[in-house]
């Protein structure tokens, strides 16, 4: 089973992140920031909804 790395790696990773994002955003709080729910599908399930945005509108 693949695992991405959120998910292997965990508050390891995840925490510094949340960091950055809680130091640039002030005085806003940070987003909620969890591993993806569609796993290792993620980065290709965005870039294909990123390609469908930006396509003319007669491509579709």
């Amino acid at each position: 089973m693949e695992v991405g790395a959120a998910l292997a790696h965990g508050d390891r990773l995840l925490d510094p992140v949340r960091g950055a994002l809680r130091d640039a955003l002030q005085p806003w709080p940070g987003p909620d920031v969890r591993p993806a729910c569609l796993g290792v599908q993620a980065g290709v399930t965005g870039a294909a909804l990123a390609a469908m945005d930006a396509a003319p509108v007669g491509a579709r």
